[in-house]
């Protein structure tokens, strides 16, 4: 037993050293690139904030002719909202003068078909 512990602590003698530099050499490799990997990630975060500041711009310019276009809407809306009044308006005196209207009509008709005589 003496000697399968002692030769499992030269083992580990020889092992211990060369497994702790492939470790050390995996953690730094690993840093190597998180570090390449975070520059990468600056740089395009360096670029989505240039890019947002260009839309800012384009947006603060779009200001004016957005409110001319909401201005026109609202006109049109308006011209929409008086039109359909003035016709439902148009419309009641209509049918309320129904009779007059059309004793007006007829009227107009029989004095076109008395200058006829009846003959056609």
């Amino acid at each position: 037993m003496d000697a399968l512990l002692e030769s499992l602590s030269t083992v580990s003698k020889i092992l211990i050293p060369i497994l702790t530099a492939l470790v050390l050499f995996f953690i730094i490799y690993f840093l190597v690139v998180l570090i390449k990997l975070l520059k990468k990630v600056m740089h395009t975060i360096d670029g989505v904030d240039r890019s947002l500041s260009i839309v800012e711009v384009y947006l603060d310019q779009m200001k004016a002719p957005v409110n001319t276009i909401t201005n026109i809407s609202r006109g049109v809306d308006q011209v929409g909202a008086f039109s359909e009044s003035f016709v439902k308006g148009l419309i009641e005196i209509l049918i309320s003068n129904m009779s007059v209207l059309k004793d007006a009509i007829s009227s107009f008709f029989h004095k076109e078909g008395g200058d006829n005589d009846g003959t056609e």
